[in-house]
């Protein structure tokens, strides 16, 4: 049995990080089927709808996959590279529009990008992004870094790179970044926000940016629009 600790935070989500851990750790490597709910529900020793609710939730997100008849599965890894030079170049316009600024406790899975303690004080900057001199946003960014890293950040203009702020006013080099894309659905609010709907197909960048000690200081999650922009990899 598996004891689920972490209070104030919903049972589901808990079982979805210790899945996801699971498959980053390669516990649980592509293609393997994943216990079935009874198994789950028994192990976790809560109800088969909170089981249900994680691994829908993880399908959603394109980790697992059903297959009728047979079981839920880990899906093939998304693609992985690393983009430094060629995302969103300012060229296709960098205009950047301040949603709000969060002050919050770092999950799991924000801790293990960036390499903090469970719980460790972050700051949350949400903004959207306008490509060209289009009116509506082509993306949603929700930028993540620990809040004494880069005391007074949340004071600065947040209308331009994020990036250029951490390097001329923290005085500190990013050189290299580390980029994951995978298809996802989005939530009703952030169509809402993008002025899209749930069931149109969006791209999830995470982005982690690292300083000359090979340290992670920032996570970047952007949500793309895909009648918006398109990205091209170039070798």
């Amino acid at each position: 049995m598996h004891n689920l600790k972490q209070k104030g935070i919903a049972l589901y989500y808990q079982i979805e990080e210790y899945i996801r851990e699971k498959i980053e750790n390669d516990e649980w490597p592509k293609g393997y089927q994943i216990p079935s709910e009874p198994e789950l529900s028994d192990y976790f020793k809560v109800s088969r709808s909170t089981i249900r609710q994680a691994i829908s939730d993880l399908v959603v997100q394109g980790l697992l996959i059903r297959k009728q008849g047979s079981g839920t599965y880990v899906a093939e890894p998304p693609f992985k590279g690393d983009y430094i030079k060629s995302y969103f170049p300012e060229e296709v316009g960098n205009f950047h529009r301040l949603l709000k600024i969060n002050h919050i406790d770092c999950s799991s899975s924000i801790a293990h990008s960036l390499e903090l303690k469970l719980g460790s004080r972050l700051t949350e900057i949400c903004r959207l992004r306008y490509l060209r001199d289009e009116k509506e946003p082509a993306i949603l960014e929700k930028s993540y870094y620990e809040s004494a890293l880069f005391s007074g950040l949340e004071k600065e203009d947040f209308s331009g790179r994020i990036y250029d702020i951490i390097e001329n006013k923290f005085n500190t080099k990013l050189i290299k970044a580390k980029t994951l894309i995978e298809p996802v659905m989005l939530t009703v609010n952030e169509a809402a926000i993008l002025g899209t709907t749930p069931t149109s197909p969006v791209l999830l960048l995470s982005r982690i940016c690292y300083t000359n000690q090979d340290r992670p200081v920032i996570l970047t999650k952007s949500l793309v629009r895909s009648d918006k922009c398109k990205l091209q990899i170039v070798d």
